[in-house]
């Protein structure tokens, strides 16, 4: 494992030399020499930047690593190799790298600036890529991996896939050499994407540097049809399931192409995945097929001087040009071409795209018509609603005028209630205050029967035995002298009994029977004779009393003066017996 403060960057004389070339030395540079302009993308371990040299101005991207993580993830040899393999590179299809510096937390790669993205993101926007415009892709690929493969040692970069091809000005160049192997001329690491991995990786047998063309051909599959050649057309959710149908898919070897692919496409594809990597074309050898020279005569017949172009191509002998000069205007061609085909397929997708719009319009136009006649239905509802939301509208304010005049009738009865409740409230506190005197007189009653009568232990006759209803008796002529003290006591004169209460009360007393007397002792007679009556009146007092009032009486308040008045008179009749 290595320590943070070790050096990751290889000792190797390439970079030492680039290193030095670089403006004013790469051993001058910090991260504060770069004036960062945007974020160009990142990765597992690391970000790339656009930045530009406060020295010269110029433009470079960055990549930022960090140590840390690389030193967790344990790739500190794979990144000096990645490192070494970008060193010795020098080709114009593959990515240049001006020098290497770090400091104590991070590694700076000052790298070419790809002004024109990935080969990646070009899928992205057109899905699908004509077949000039893959050809002059692919040619520019084919003859990096002819320059990695002319290395000696041989460099295999396994790992070939749209990511990470760079566009630069309409050329491609082959980037990020991070499974990059130099080693050895037989190897048995397993790397590379799912949808690239070559027969002979899935089943360990080891592989060559035909495992680059393998991946060159599914490449230009998914070029021309914008998807790899052996990605299930179902993709579960499972990433396991989903890598082991790829591979199934790899070693069966099926390939399905497009009706639009040209034979010379096809060719060409199967030529470069055939499963014997032993049967594959060499990288020189791809070129030689007969795809690219189609597409390399085409580029010079459509160009608008291609005749004059042909003839300025002839022998030197003949035209007196210059070899270098016929492969320049070559590869203008080449370019004008490339930038042709790209407006053509845009023009194509512009017309597909307008071709939607109107069958989208004319979808919008048809719907439009049915909606009209809706419309007009909707329209006719509305009004009806309107005349029955009209109607309910005025029996509401019909009902609200009859409403009004019982809401008030409500009130009055609310508060008719409310006095009657109040007025009962009163009642029965009256019946329980007379309950409780009438309680507390029987109570009385009772006592003084037991303590005066029932107790006293007297030799009377049968007939002269004080009974309950005697003391009822007795006790009302006391009530009586005790009324009759009032009387007097206040200066009231009784007014006269009426005679028809006179008549009924003698009645009366003649259908009662008379007790017998018997001779006692003389303190027996005179305790008797203290509860005797005396002569009373016709008329209650407490009735007198009352007239005298001003305010009238309630109900309760009659009664009770009734029951005096009855009780009253029953004195009388007690009296007089």
């Amino acid at each position: 494992m290595y320590l943070i403060n070790n050096m990751f960057l290889p000792k190797i004389s390439e970079l030492e030399e680039k290193n030095r070339l670089f403006e004013s030395g790469a051993h001058t540079l910090t991260k504060e020499s770069f004036v960062f302009m945007s974020q160009l993308g990142s990765g597992a371990f690391g970000k790339v930047y656009k930045v530009s040299s406060k020295l010269t101005n110029q433009i470079y991207a960055l990549k930022v690593l960090s140590k840390n993580q690389i030193t967790n993830l344990n790739l500190v040899e794979q990144l000096k190799n990645e490192i070494s393999i970008l060193a010795r590179c020098n080709h114009e299809n593959v990515i240049k790298l001006f020098c290497a510096f770090e400091d104590k937390g991070y590694i700076f790669l000052v790298m070419e600036l790809a002004n024109d993205s990935t080969l990646f993101n070009k899928i992205k926007k057109m899905r699908r890529l004509p077949e000039a415009m893959v050809a002059d892709y692919m040619r520019d690929i084919v003859q990096a991996v002819i320059y990695l493969h002319s290395q000696n040692p041989i460099i295999l970069h396994r790992d070939i896939k749209p990511e990470n091809i760079l566009i630069n000005n309409g050329r491609c160049k082959i980037a990020d050499f991070g499974w990059s192997n130099v080693d050895d001329e037989f190897r048995n690491t397993f790397c590379g994407t799912p949808d690239y991995l070559a027969p002979e990786m899935i089943n360990g047998t080891g592989h060559n540097e035909k495992l680059d063309i393998w991946t060159l051909g599914v490449l230009m599959y998914e070029l021309l049809h914008g998807n790899p050649p052996f990605s299930p057309k179902e993709k579960p959710n499972d990433a396991r399931l989903t890598q082991k149908l790829i591979e199934k898919n790899i070693l069966n070897g099926i390939i399905d192409f497009d009706q639009s692919i040209s034979v010379e496409a096809r060719d060409a594809i199967i030529a470069m995945l055939k499963p014997n990597d032993a049967l594959r074309p060499s990288a020189k050898e791809v070129l030689e097929l007969d795809f690219f020279k189609k597409y390399a005569k085409v580029l010079l017949a459509k160009s608008p001087s291609g005749n004059n172009l042909l003839g300025q191509m002839q022998p030197s002998s003949a035209r007196g040009v210059s070899e270098g000069d016929s492969n320049l205007m070559r590869q203008k061609l080449r370019e004008y071409e490339a930038r042709i085909e790209t407006l053509m397929a845009n023009n194509k997708h512009l017309n597909e795209v307008i071709e939607s719009k109107d069958a989208a319009l004319r979808a919008s136009k048809g719907d439009f018509e049915m909606l009209v006649p809706k419309f007009a239905k909707s329209v006719e509802d509305t009004k009806v609603l309107k005349e029955q939301l009209d109607f309910v509208t005025s029996e509401n304010a019909s009902l609200k005028s009859k409403i009004e005049p019982l809401r008030k009738e409500l009130e009055t009865l609310t508060q008719e209630n409310r006095r009657y409740r109040h007025e009962l409230s009163k009642q029965e506190e009256t019946v329980s205050y007379l309950f409780k005197r009438t309680k507390n007189l029987s109570s009385t009653i009772s006592d003084f029967y037991q303590t005066y009568v029932a107790e006293l232990d007297l030799n009377m006759t049968q007939d002269h035995v004080l009974s309950y209803d005697n003391t009822l008796l007795k006790l009302e002529s006391i009530f009586r002298d005790f009324v009759d003290y009032k009387i007097k006591l206040l200066g009231v004169k009784l007014p006269p009994f009426r005679p028809e209460a006179l008549a009924r009360m003698k009645s009366e007393r003649k259908a009662e029977p008379v007790p017998k007397t018997s001779n006692t002792s003389s303190d027996q007679s005179q305790r008797r004779n203290s509860f005797s009556p005396k002569p009373g009146r016709s008329t209650s007092p407490i009735r007198n009393q009352v007239s005298k009032r001003s305010q009238p009486l309630n109900d309760i308040e009659k009664n009770v003066l009734e029951d005096e008045e009855v009780l009253y008179r029953n004195f009388n009749k007690n009296t007089n017996r």
